[in-house]
């Protein structure tokens, strides 16, 4: 999984969102910008942005699909820093299958336990409209 496919895919979802869900995620991005390094992103930052919203369910599954997403790409970006090249491909393979066995559970689909759901299992399930 490189970085390239996952910027895609995030790009993908940000062009779904409806201009309530676009104003909350570029909330989101503007502070996950001001993050250090090493520091947590934080759900709870989050959580408390998207309660304070009636975003429909299309919007709340893209927008909890591209925090997994963002935040994967975030850690094997700081894996990589700190280790060397090759280090954070085991955190974008682990935001894809999070992402999409999240959006499949909310949905209410049939899908398989993360442990067990491949990287092209997960990447159907994120392609999927």
């Amino acid at each position: 999984m490189d970085e390239l496919q996952i910027v895609k895919l995030i790009g993908n979802y940000t062009a779904r969102l409806s201009p309530a869900g676009r104003e909350l995620w570029d909330n989101y991005e503007r502070l996950v910008e001001k993050v250090r390094p090493g520091e947590d992103i934080g759900r709870e930052i989050w959580h408390r942005g998207h309660a304070s919203r009636d975003l429909s369910p299309g919007d709340w599954v893209a927008c909890m699909v591209l925090l997994t997403l963002s935040e994967g790409l975030y850690r094997s970006r700081l894996a990589e820093d700190s280790r060397g090249d090759g280090w954070g491909q085991t955190y974008r393979r682990a935001a894809v299958i999070k992402a999409a066995y999240d959006r499949a559970r909310v949905e209410g689909r049939a899908v398989t336990p993360p442990t067990d759901m491949t990287l092209d299992e997960a990447l159907i399930l994120l392609r999927a409209h």
